[in-house]
């Protein structure tokens, strides 16, 4: 499955197996400048393309250049570490101007504008995300999907689109994932 985004015009794919590729609107082809190897998500914050979910370092998430995607400075990334073997299953960018790092036990957000003012913080502790093709930004919020069900998320709340009372869709969304 693959994992899209678009930063000034140059599409970025990736999927986890196969070199970051890149498509301009005439041409298909590696993306160029050594971005991060087997990267599975992909996502535009800050006019940087950001990838993340490698095998390497499946907890960080990597940065291009300012408006530039095939320059990814060495030192361009962050390290969102739970400390609990929880990995990262998904990015996204909702309408409160931060990126979204979603793992499956539990959300961050990052903010800032470049490598010197991004910062870190958790947003939950105990929802995270089930998979990267779940998330989905829709007027200001984002959507996804977690094992207790369908939630959203945006400037740092979380709310669950099903109530406590509705168990019986929660113990469904638990059981079949």
């Amino acid at each position: 499955l693959w994992s899209a985004a678009n930063l000034n015009g140059t599409g970025i794919f990736c999927n986890g197996a196969d070199a970051v590729q890149t498509y301009d609107g005439t041409t298909w082809g590696a993306l160029t400048g050594s971005p991060p190897s087997g990267a599975r998500y992909a996502s535009v914050y800050a006019n940087h393309a950001v990838l993340a979910g490698t095998a390497a370092n499946p907890n960080r998430v990597y940065f291009s250049d300012i408006g530039v995607p095939t320059t990814w400075p060495v030192a361009s990334f962050i390290d969102v570490l739970s400390f609990d073997g929880d990995i990262i299953t998904g990015l996204g960018v909702a309408g409160d101007g931060q990126l979204t790092v979603l793992k499956r036990n539990s959300i961050w957000a990052i903010s800032g504008t470049d490598m010197q003012t991004f910062s870190q913080r958790q947003i939950d502790a105990d929802v995270g995300c089930t998979g990267f093709r779940t998330i989905t930004p829709i007027n200001g919020w984002l959507y996804f999907l977690s094992e207790w069900g369908p939630y959203r998320t945006r400037a740092g709340e979380v709310h669950p689109l099903v109530t406590p009372d509705d168990l019986a869709i929660q113990n469904t969304f638990r059981t079949s994932l």
